[in-house]
């Protein structure tokens, strides 16, 4: 699939805050974009995200990050208009199908440090779900630092239960999107099944991509 392939999954929905938020497919030109949004992030944050203390993206990762097939590897990008920009980025979202098992994705979330506790992340991670459920995906997969108590209450209310994981300090969620999509109904995210249409039947195969929505080279 081509970024134009997925032009029309566009949402715009409102935040009980007010804030008017606009979600659509990241694309190969979201480069720069991607790389002055990371800058926005707190040490803490880019921790929480990525496992390391990252100063800034790589192109390898950059490029991994953008240039994408939107089967096996799907990405959202969030932003809002302010009077100096009309695509202000705020977040990122995407899934990444694992090879050994095409119905399950690891999934990862990161929101702009400014536009924390707005409730993006759940939008986020919800348009996301949706997408991946026509693309054959039932469950993600959301590993999650146990400091990390903002994406933890955000991922437990979204139904998520955890499984069992190595490392201590990483809380594996299993989110299982089939109950997910019964909660979606009459929300702006059912929208995304709509668009999608028909293609919700055609499954893509693996492409081996293994690196994972938190990889950090």
């Amino acid at each position: 699939m081509t970024p134009d392939d997925v032009e029309d999954l566009r949402l715009t929905t409102t935040l009980p805050d007010g804030t008017v938020l606009q979600i659509r497919p990241i694309r190969p030109d979201d480069k720069p974009l991607l790389a002055e949004g990371f800058t926005r992030l707190s040490l803490e944050s880019r921790f929480l995200r990525f496992f390391s203390p990252l100063d800034h993206l790589s192109e390898a990762q950059l490029r991994y990050f953008t240039e994408i097939d939107y089967e096996d590897h799907f990405a959202f990008v969030a932003s809002v208009a302010t009077p100096d920009n009309p695509e202000y980025g705020v977040g990122v979202a995407r899934y990444i199908r694992f090879d050994a098992d095409p119905t399950v994705a690891e999934a990862a979330v990161a929101v702009a440090d400014d536009f924390h506790r707005r409730g993006i992340g759940s939008v986020l991670l919800e348009a996301l779900a949706a997408v991946a459920l026509t693309r054959g995906v039932t469950a993600f997969h959301l590993l999650v630092r146990s400091d990390n108590h903002a994406m933890i209450a955000a991922t437990e209310a979204l139904g998520a239960h955890t499984a069992p994981n190595d490392d201590a300090a990483i809380i594996r969620f299993v989110l299982d999107l089939p109950e997910l999509a019964t909660e979606l109904r009459g929300t702006p995210m059912w929208s995304v099944f709509q668009m999608l249409g028909a293609g919700a039947a055609e499954l893509a195969p693996g492409y081996g991509l293994g690196r994972g929505a938190n990889y950090a080279p």
